[in-house]
């Protein structure tokens, strides 16, 4: 049996109580289903997940995790161990996050995740000057979710032609998240969700500044907060102190869903909020939203813009308190635009449906396989 080899710094969320927990987050959904595409096409897959908290080694299904426990500096040397000790094809996770400096494995897969920006990568802050012309060329094959993360890494790669960099963004199960003809929402009631995590790159301080006036100008709108988790921060806590002494607490839902049911949320929703300022790359509960049919407001930043046309299936708005407001006082005031807009959505998705997706990653796999790039005797010598 073929085996692939992914590694990766997230998956399990080792700070819950439960001690191994895959959250909803976009990446670990990524990964995880990445594995199972890998199991589909009969292969042994085996995740490697760095970790400052402990080492573990697990195995759910088929899918076997091992937990390195290293500290921050140590980082680039062990993931450097890791490369030259799995033999088979092997696949690095972030490496927006080791830069272009890192000596990746030959051969091997790269994902791009976020949207890239200019800090200082971990590879370059530990390599000398000399071993800096270790850059994503000695990738086989570079896999961004967005196309503003592509653009980056072929900026890296001017002297080579670049075979490298194709763009499978995240994707959607349509037949799951589907439209629904009938809500029991209370007679006239119009439920707004934010289905995101609270900090500071998803806009939660001008949310809040809007959510404030709308449940005052609309005393039919119930404000649903819906996400998998949260871990303490001072934007958590903010907002528990907002919720426990709001005026309209009564129209304000805060609910927690495992990332398998987060359809439940989107059934009851008429507008889906996505106010993201700079931390998405591009977001699953867009495409679901999109998916079940749902009008989608979200800030015009990142990868949002790869999945909404303003105006034709949701609206992209500068993420702020005022932009907001009008854009969902916009919707509130027009039920034909929202199911303009919703309908849209839901015939646009299918470009981002899973099973296209599955086929995408399989395509790419069989492609390398079939000439056994990876493995250690068909890696081209350094």
């Amino acid at each position: 049996m073929k085996e692939i080899s992914i590694l990766t710094s997230h998956l399990f969320n080792l700070n819950s109580d439960s001690p191994y927990v895959i959250p909803g987050g976009g990446l670990e959904r990524y990964i995880w289903e990445l594995c199972e595409t890998i199991q589909e096409m009969g292969m042994k897959v085996i995740v490697h997940q760095l970790t400052s908290i402990g080492s573990f080694h697990k195995k759910i299904g088929n899918i076997e995790i091992i937990g390195h426990r290293v500290q921050e500096q140590e980082t680039v040397d062990k993931l450097v161990q890791l490369s030259e000790a799995v033999d088979g094809l092997l696949i690095y996770v972030g490496i927006e996050k080791l830069g272009h400096s890192f000596p990746y494995q030959r051969g091997s897969i790269g994902i791009s995740y976020s949207v890239l920006t200019d800090q200082i990568s971990v590879a370059e802050c530990s390599f000398i000057e000399e071993r800096r012309d270790s850059t994503y060329n000695r990738l086989q094959q570079v896999i961004a979710l967005n196309s503003f993360s592509l653009g980056r890494i072929r900026s890296y790669n001017r002297a080579n032609e670049l075979r490298q960099g194709i763009v499978i963004r995240q994707s959607v199960d349509t037949m799951k998240f589907k439209p629904v003809l009938h809500w029991s929402e209370p007679k006239n009631c119009l439920r707004i969700v934010f289905p995101r995590l609270l900090d500071q790159g998803r806009e939660i301080v001008n949310t809040l500044l809007m959510i404030d006036r709308i449940l005052q100008a609309y005393p039919e709108v119930i404000v649903e907060f819906a996400n998998d988790s949260e871990e303490e921060n001072e934007y958590t806590y903010a907002f528990r102190l907002w919720l426990k002494d709001h005026p309209h607490k009564d129209r304000l839902v805060y609910e927690k869903y495992v990332f398998r049911k987060m359809d439940e949320a989107y059934r009851k929703a008429a507008i889906v909020v996505i106010p993201s300022f700079f931390k998405e790359g591009s977001a699953y509960s867009c495409l679901e939203a999109m998916s079940c049919g749902i009008p989608v407001i979200a800030g015009n930043r990142g990868g949002m813009n790869e999945f909404l046309v303003d105006g034709y299936n949701g609206l992209l708005v500068d993420p702020f308190e005022d932009p907001l407001f009008i854009g969902i006082c916009r919707l509130l005031d027009h039920s034909d635009e929202r199911r303009y807009l919703g309908s849209n959505a839901r015939r646009m998705v299918s470009a981002f449906d899973k099973k296209v997706w599955k086929w995408q990653w399989k395509k790419l796999f069989q492609g390398m396989l079939d000439v056994d790039i990876g493995s250690k005797e068909k890696r081209p010598a350094d």
